[in-house]
């Protein structure tokens, strides 16, 4: 049995004192025959404290508070957990009262859905009410909206026996159009556009009203509809047992940790650069939320370990390479006057012979960084909704930035701006999505790698028109035959051209690939531009890529060839392929 003191307002006395106190615990649990008393707490009244997300899960501390009527010994239940909790990761971590923490075990319950909403047939009565009583109101408008679109209709008829009387009277009776008559006229126009202007409006607000109740009552019915569904659908949810000896009547508070699988969180990042070279960072923690628990005002850490991924390498396996022997050749069996029977054996012959099919010794790879932790100043608010919500970790400003631009003409004919800077703050970059903005316009989105602490780093800015690039690709120009090595050799010649149209001079970096020979016959030699120890302007890498670095000044245009030649065997083919 595990037993811990949660500190109350006992106190921690001497020594003597302490030897008395678990004396007298002792004696209280070995006086106890009868059952612990069972308190049950949902897990929604236990508010969270404090969650710390990890890249795969999370971890959330609970505050439980319960009262107690008299000393003993009291199992708590804490249900309605989410059914995600990782396996034994429930424990106490501390708390205020007169109380011993005896136990602390987790299990899974398998229940329906309605039976985790204590007052779910309260409200559903409530909204069943609700609904006949909007059923009635809205009988009640439709026959008042009856009468007045009969009204209406009562008033239009009467205004077109009015006016078509004149026209029947005029044929017998020219005479019948006097004073008094016309004065009539007048006042039962005055009375039908009074009464018309009247009941419209009454009409209008009746159809505003009755499509209201209407979709108050959809609403209703819907989630009436959506309980009912609830009503016997089994899920599982974690239960939580604290098993407590108290020694005096009061409040008992005190804090549950577990860890729970379907959380996750990954970095995002908007770079805003000026003109001057100067760039700040805003750093964002993205988090996702799928626990089926909402976290409603708590405080947050982001921690960049992974948990879940254990703590020591898994055991390495022995690869055992061996000889693949050709499958036994099928049975076959002739089928005369058998029929389906012998057809039928045959293939099962067949089959049975078939090899086996030979598994692929995969390799994974993967990489660890040191753990970090960031605590977010404010308090935020996480429902499980599958979401990404954003939370601020930090702003990285004033980091000295150099811009550059390169392009790579074989690939795109675009010029693109690249900031490079060092991490001189105290947060590691992690990889995520960067939001580039240069002074204060959109530019582009791009992607920040993982960047220790004091690490240079680099992205991209997007493109910039005003940098026009004109690319030739390198294409055969003259075929030659060796007489003493008896080899072919083909030269190929393209050029780049870059433009600055930009009122100011601009450091650009060209890459272009030199073909590279996979044997040893052929040989591959460049011809322009040349290439010095001496001069920086001008390198090839390891991997055959052409560099070149140079300044343009506004409005001149920079012109590199690119030519080099292949030779091999003669009789031979040469092609290109990546």
């Amino acid at each position: 049995m595990r037993t811990i003191n949660i500190p109350g307002s006992s106190g921690s006395g001497s020594c003597p004192n302490a030897a008395a106190a678990a004396a007298d615990d002792a004696n209280v649990v070995e006086e106890s025959n009868a059952k612990p008393k069972v308190i049950s707490v949902d897990v929604k009244e236990c508010p969270v404290e404090i969650v710390t997300v990890f890249s795969d899960c999370a971890e959330l501390v609970r505050n439980v508070k319960v009262t107690v009527d008299a000393p003993g010994l009291y199992d708590v239940r804490i249900e309605n957990i989410t059914e995600y909790t990782m396996q034994d990761s429930l424990h106490v971590s501390g708390g205020l009262g007169a109380a011993t923490v005896l136990e602390v075990l987790s299990k899974i319950e398998r229940k329906s859905r309605d039976e985790c909403k204590p007052s779910n047939d309260k409200e559903k009565e409530e909204s069943k009410a609700r609904l006949q009583e909007l059923k009635q109101q809205l009988r009640t408008l439709e026959i008042q909206d009856n009468v007045t679109m009969r009204t209406l209709s009562w008033l239009q008829t009467w205004a077109d026996k009015v006016r078509s009387t004149p026209v029947n009277q005029a044929k017998s009776d020219p005479s019948f159009l006097t004073a008094p008559y016309i004065e009539n006229v007048r006042n039962f126009g005055k009375f039908f556009a009074e009464e018309t202007l009247k009941h419209s409006s009454r009409r209008a607000q009746l159809s505003k009203s009755i499509a209201e109740v209407r979709s108050e009552i959809s609403a209703l019915e819907k989630a009436l509809k959506l309980k009912e569904q609830d009503r016997g659908v089994m899920e599982n949810f974690t239960l939580g047992i604290v098993s407590l000896l108290v020694k005096k009547a009061g409040t008992i508070q005190f804090q549950i940790k577990y860890s729970v699988r379907c959380a996750r969180w990954s970095s995002a990042y908007d770079a805003r650069v000026s003109s001057e070279g100067k760039m700040d960072i805003s750093y964002y923690g993205e988090i996702v939320n799928s626990t089926k628990e909402d976290w409603e005002h708590t405080r947050v850490f982001l921690s960049t370990a992974s948990p879940s991924v254990g703590g020591h390498p898994g055991e390495l396996g022995l690869a055992t390479v061996s000889i693949s022997q050709p499958p036994p050749a099928p049975l076959r069996f002739k089928a005369k006057r058998i029929g389906k029977f012998m057809a039928k054996n045959e293939c099962e012959c067949v089959k049975a012979a078939a090899a086996p099919a030979m598994g692929v010794l995969t390799a994974t790879a993967s990489k660890s960084l040191a753990s970090c932790t960031f605590a977010i100043n404010r308090k935020a608010t996480i429902p499980s909704d599958h979401e990404k919500h954003r939370v601020t970790v930090t702003i990285l400003s004033g980091l000295q930035t150099k811009l550059n631009y390169v392009c790579t003409p074989s690939e795109s004919d675009r010029v693109f701006l690249k900031a490079s800077t060092v991490n001189k703050t105290e947060f590691p970059l992690l990889e995520g999505p960067c939001s580039t903005f240069i002074d204060g316009s959109f530019v582009a989105c791009s992607t920040l790698k993982y960047t220790a602490i004091g690490e240079p780093f680099k992205f991209f800015l997007g493109t910039d028109p005003e940098l026009r690039l004109k690319y030739v690709q390198p294409f055969r120009v003259d075929d030659k035959a060796g007489i003493i090595m008896k080899s072919s050799v083909q030269k190929f010649s393209g050029s780049i051209e870059l433009r600055n149209g930009k009122p100011l001079a601009v450091n650009v970096t060209v890459l272009h690939p030199l073909p590279k020979a996979d044997n040893a016959e052929i040989k591959v030699a460049l011809t322009e531009p040349k290439i010095a120890k001496e001069d920086k302007a001008v390198k090839i890498n390891a991997k055959n890529l052409i560099r070149w670095k140079s300044k343009i000044e506004p409005g001149a245009t920079f012109k590199m060839p690119i030519v080099y030649t292949i030779s091999y065997p003669q009789g031979r083919d040469v092609y290109f392929h990546k």
